[in-house]
C-alpha cells in the first residue's frame, strides 16, 4: 500500500478538532492502530494582506500565534478525503499544507 505524508500548521486553540475530522476522514491508520500523530508546538508568523479574510490577526499587521505542527499518515485511498477534511476543516484562509510520497516497506500484517 502506498503512504503519503500529510504536514500542516494549525493554531493550537483549532488542533484537537482538525486531528479528529482528518481521523475521521482516514489520516493516521497505520497496522493496527489508528490516531498516530506527531504533534510539536512552536509558532506561526505571517501579515494577512489586503483582500485576505483572516482566521487570526488583522490586515497589514504581523501576526504570531501558538500553533501546532501536525504530522500523520495517510493511505493513498484516504487521500482525497483527508484533503477535502483538512479545507472544510482548518480555522485558516490558506493553511500550509504538505503532502509527501513515502517508501515504506509494509510490515508482516500489511503484506
Amino acid at each position: 500500500m502506498r503512504y503519503y505524508k500529510l504536514e500542516t500548521y494549525v493554531p493550537d486553540f483549532a488542533a484537537e478538532a482538525l486531528k479528529a475530522a482528518l481521523a475521521a476522514a482516514g489520516a493516521g491508520r497505520y497496522g493496527n492502530y489508528s490516531g498516530c500523530f506527531w504533534t510539536v508546538a512552536g509558532q506561526g508568523e505571517f501579515c494577512p494582506q489586503p483582500g485576505s479574510s483572516p482566521a487570526v490577526g488583522e490586515i497589514g499587521v504581523t501576526a504570531r500565534v501558538p500553533e501546532i505542527k501536525l504530522e500523520t499518515l495517510v493511505a493513498e485511498c484516504h487521500l482525497g478525503d483527508v484533503q477535502a477534511a483538512l479545507r472544510r476543516n482548518h480555522p485558516y484562509e490558506t493553511p500550509a499544507c504538505y503532502i509527501f510520497e513515502l517508501v515504506n516497506l509494509p510490515f508482516e500484517n500489511e503484506a
